[in-house]
């Protein structure tokens, strides 16, 4: 007995045409901001046998790989002159000599794999390398972790084509995640598809930030609704893609608050309207502490090693310098680095995101380096920790974060400490 076909779910938009690539799919849940040009992959390859056009994707530039040749080359000569010494290269080991060729061999193949990296996306294929999968019949999408615990979603397809690919590359493009996740929507609707809970968090409704710093521990909290929610002396909610009606001021902000947009910013919040306030750069606290920490460390090595030998040997100080440098300054950048941002019903730091109308606790809390800070809290667990100075400096901001404080106590019973209270006005 042949077995009824199943209908896709009834929401799911047309198929993409394979070659024209059109119509277009709609939006997937992740960062939405103005579109910019479309990426294209600038040495491309012919489509998989049979399917349409390159539409979206990258390849591997050669700049990237000069960069990591001479940032490698700099690595190997601190390591020489720790290991031996640039003045006495004539008398290392034949071993050595072999271990410095493998270090340079290695160095020029990953050089070359980053150079040779391709990325494409037509109307129903995706392509990693020289791997590719049917988009519209896959049969498992997983979430992993890559090189330095970077994001990967593995894909596999009914004819047991893999391919793993980094999500931030996948995402880097608006039209190459919304073409993917079409796909992933339409297999799911088709047929079961496997999909962890790692690959739930990127294909469904709710991933961090890319290019977060960090990744703040999910708060276990309990979402509890009013029967009666009392909302009526409330002005109107804001609309998430326009932002308008505007707020009015909320009684924390500044009289001589002005609009401020992150200089830096990073991905929107999926699904979620564009950014209208916030701030991006380094923490005035946390420099000055890493400041007085690099001065010690500085002062502890011109004491013990002496500025003779230093002076006396001006190449392995250069060497040291340069490699310093680059540490010191990635060092200082993790250290030191903050980030506010803030849209219509959305707040985000630099480790995560909240709805600001489903919040569930707001507290007076500190950042990690002592700036007083509001602790928001929502109903999926997501916690950020906004600063009081920007939440004053920023008109905007200040604005649409009352508000939703305001909308959700409204509606939830949300946790608020006395500190907050006051800040709130009662």
């Amino acid at each position: 007995m042949t077995p009824e076909p199943v209908d896709p779910t009834p929401d799911l938009p047309p198929r993409p045409d394979p070659w024209t690539g059109l119509p277009d799919p709609p939006p997937a849940p992740g960062p939405r901001k103005a579109p910019p040009p479309r990426r294209m992959p600038t040495r491309p390859k012919p489509p998989p046998p049979g399917r349409g056009p390159v539409l979206a994707g990258k390849s591997g530039e050669g700049r990237e790989g000069v960069v990591l040749i001479v940032g490698g080359s700099v690595a190997i000569l601190v390591l020489v002159q720790l290991v031996v010494g640039l003045d006495r290269l004539g008398s290392m080991s034949p071993a050595l000599w072999g271990g410095l060729a493998f270090l340079v061999l290695v160095l020029v193949f990953w050089a070359r794999s980053i150079t040779m990296v391709y990325l494409a996306v037509g109307a129903d294929w995706l392509q990693w390398g020289r791997s590719w999968v049917d988009l519209y019949d896959l049969a498992e999408v997983k979430g992993a972790r890559g090189a330095y615990e970077t994001p990967m979603l593995r894909f596999r397809d009914g004819s047991g084509r893999r391919l793993s690919a980094y999500v931030h590359e996948l995402r880097a493009d608006p039209l190459m995640w919304d073409l993917i996740h079409l796909g992933v929507r339409w297999s799911r609707a088709t047929r079961e598809v496997a999909v962890n809970a790692a690959a739930e968090a990127v294909v469904g409704d709710d991933p961090l930030p890319s290019r977060a710093l960090g990744r703040r521990k999910r708060v276990v909290v309990v979402r509890v609704r009013r029967d009666d929610p009392h909302t009526a002396e409330l002005p109107p909610r804001p609309d998430p893609w326009t932002c308008l009606p505007a707020p009015p001021a909320a009684p924390w902000t500044d009289v001589d608050a002005v609009v401020r947009v992150p200089t830096w910013p990073q991905s929107l919040p999926p699904g979620r309207g564009p950014l209208i306030g916030g701030r991006s750069g380094v923490d005035v606290r946390g420099l000055a502490a890493f400041g007085i920490g690099l001065a010690v460390v500085i002062l502890v090595i011109v004491t013990l090693v002496g500025v003779d030998l230093i002076a006396a040997h001006p190449v392995a100080t250069t060497v040291y310098g340069i490699g310093a440098v680059g540490v010191v300054g990635a060092l200082g950048w993790i250290a030191t680095a903050s980030y506010v941002a803030v849209g219509a019903d959305w707040a985000a730091d630099e480790f995560s995101w909240v709805d600001l109308y489903d919040l569930v606790a707001v507290r007076v809390a500190r950042t990690r380096w002592g700036v007083p800070a509001l602790s928001l809290t929502d109903g999926e667990g997501r916690r950020v920790l906004v600063p009081l100075r920007s939440l004053c400096a920023d008109a905007l901001s200040g604005r649409y974060v009352h508000l939703g404080v305001r909308w959700s106590r409204a509606t939830n019973v949300v946790e608020v400490d006395e500190r907050a209270l006051a800040l709130l006005g009662g």
